[in-house]
């Protein structure tokens, strides 16, 4: 016997999230002057459709973008080129990012974060796009709000609990 069951919602759920990840065959031990690749996925967790979805990532001082024509420079972070123009209900999109590390930051642990900055469609349920690094709930670096998707965003930045993450 097998069963399968489907929830049904009254209104539709306008839900993005993201996580970023070092790249399947990048190392994490680098040296000056080597480029990193990250990972960053953008998933809808809606029932409806995300259009115009932009994100930013926040580079660090001892960092610098790689010329590639997905990502373009804004001041001191990177933004997508074209934002994407629609990512359907369940639908998610990966977009790698390269960075290169820069003379002064042997010895240091860098930390590169990413979020979504803006999109079309509805109100997300549990976060707000924005351009500002510092603001999210969660998201602690190595802790279990790192790269979790399914927060409720009610969290502190720099919250440790994964489920209130914001997941943008």
């Amino acid at each position: 016997r097998a069963e399968a069951c489907v929830e049904v919602v009254n209104t539709p759920i306008f839900d993005l999230a993201l996580t970023k990840k070092l790249a399947a065959s990048q190392k994490a031990l680098v040296l000056v002057g080597d480029t990193v690749t990250h990972n960053i996925e953008v998933i809808n967790q809606g029932t409806v459709a995300a259009t115009n979805v932009q994100v930013t990532d926040y580079i660090p001082a001892s960092m610098s973008l790689v010329a590639d024509a997905t990502w373009t420079l804004s001041g001191s972070n990177a933004v997508l080129a074209t934002p994407l123009a629609s990512l359907a209900a369940g639908q998610a999109v990966t977009i790698p990012i390269k960075l290169k590390i820069l003379s002064g930051a042997a010895g240091d642990t860098l930390v590169n974060k990413a979020e979504i900055s803006s999109a079309s469609g509805w109100t997300d349920k549990d976060s707000k796009p924005d351009n500002n690094a510092t603001n999210d709930a969660g998201g602690r670096y190595n802790s279990p709000s790192d790269d979790s998707v399914n927060g409720n965003g009610t969290g502190q930045p720099g919250d440790r609990s994964g489920l209130t993450d914001e997941d943008d």
